[in-house]
């Protein structure tokens, strides 16, 4: 800055602030062009005329700053909008007591980037001189040239930030597509999975059901080979012993048996009397087939309790030869003819040895 911009002021220069119609023409134009926005000018020149201005934002600009020279209605209402738009800058303005002081404002606020309000202070000052004044129209004047160069700059780097907004916008709308695309064709991949899912599982239980059947069918088919093998064995048996005509007494067995164990009894000489061991038949009819017994077959396993303490306690009491058998097989009561043979047979000896 100019070592003038120090000088002290002439000394009839007073304190009172200056108006805007008190300005030199020369200032009217650059605070009319930056301490107003132009929609808040239109709307001030608006107000003043009492009706819309038709004129375009240039023609406004040129008639408001032509109305500064002189106090009349838009010039008053011009200057009181800048002291209430700008009183914080007036307000810290004020600590300047000397063009110098002044200047030191003006210079930060010009580093600092903020400019309006402080031009506005600046230029209504009572310590603003010619020369100060002439330093901020001169600062202002760049500052405008550098604002319009950086907002040319600034458009063009917005246009062609613009374009490429758009192309990056197309590109994004193509992703977009190919991933809702992409979406559909798995979830339509998940639906048909999941079906395969469904009918799979119902194949398997369906599988598992036929699979519990036919184990339960053979089962079954086991049982009834294992019974027939059980009857054959015994029908095919050779008979290596011989009842003699003994009445043989079978107590309990199952009843799908009973056919079979007559027929191994009879095979071998002998006559046969069942009885089911308490479960049908009365005890009176136990009492009586055991006396007309030879021998008697308990079938352990398939007895009241009540019958087999009676076969026991009768056989024991009277004794009459008793075998107990606990498997109710065929095979089982052949087995034990067998041996009640030969501990007959054995008996016979001891009694008669010369008869063997």
């Amino acid at each position: 800055m100019c070592d003038r911009c120090t000088r002290s002021l002439p000394a009839n220069v007073g304190s009172r602030r200056r108006r805007l119609w008190d300005l030199p023409h020369q200032c009217h134009c650059p605070v009319v062009g930056v301490c107003f926005p132009l929609s808040t000018l239109r709307q001030l020149v608006n107000k003043a005329l009492g009706g819309k201005a038709m004129a375009d934002d240039y023609e406004v600009h040129v008639g408001a700053v032509a109305e500064c020279t002189k106090r009349n209605r838009l010039s008053e209402m011009l200057q009181q909008d800048l002291e209430a738009r700008y009183a914080r800058s007036v307000q810290a303005f004020k600590v300047a007591k000397s063009a110098k002081a002044v200047a030191d404002l003006w210079a930060e606020a010009v580093r600092n980037g903020d400019v309006s309000g402080a031009f506005w202070a600046t230029l209504t000052h009572p310590r603003c001189d010619e020369i100060l004044q002439e330093v901020v129209l001169r600062d202002m004047h760049m500052l405008q040239h550098q604002a319009g160069a950086a907002i040319r700059v600034d458009a063009g780097r917005f246009n062609e930030l613009i374009k490429e907004n758009g192309v990056l916008a197309r590109e994004l709308g193509r992703a977009q597509e190919r991933c809702t695309r992409v979406i559909a064709e798995k979830a339509a991949e998940v639906e048909h999975f999941q079906a395969q899912l469904v009918q799979q599982r119902a194949i398997a239980i369906g599988k598992d059901s036929r699979i519990a059947f036919l184990v339960q069918d053979m089962e079954e088919l086991k049982a009834v080979l294992t019974t027939q093998r059980q009857g054959d064995t015994a029908r095919e048996s050779p008979v290596t012993f011989h009842l003699k005509e003994k009445t043989v007494l079978c107590v309990g067995g199952r009843n799908g048996n009973v056919a079979n164990y007559r027929e191994v009894i009879e095979k071998a000489g002998g006559h046969f009397a069942h009885h089911d061991g308490g479960l049908e038949d009365s005890h009176a009819v136990l009492d009586s087939v055991l006396v007309a017994a030879d021998l008697v077959i308990c079938q352990t396993g398939c007895i009241s309790h009540n019958a087999y303490w009676r076969v026991k306690d009768f056989c024991k009491r009277t004794g009459k030869q008793c075998v107990f058998v606990e498997n109710p097989s065929t095979s089982s009561l052949t087995r034990s003819l067998q041996q009640a043979g030969a501990d007959d047979k054995a008996a016979e000896t001891a009694e008669n040895p010369s008869a063997v």
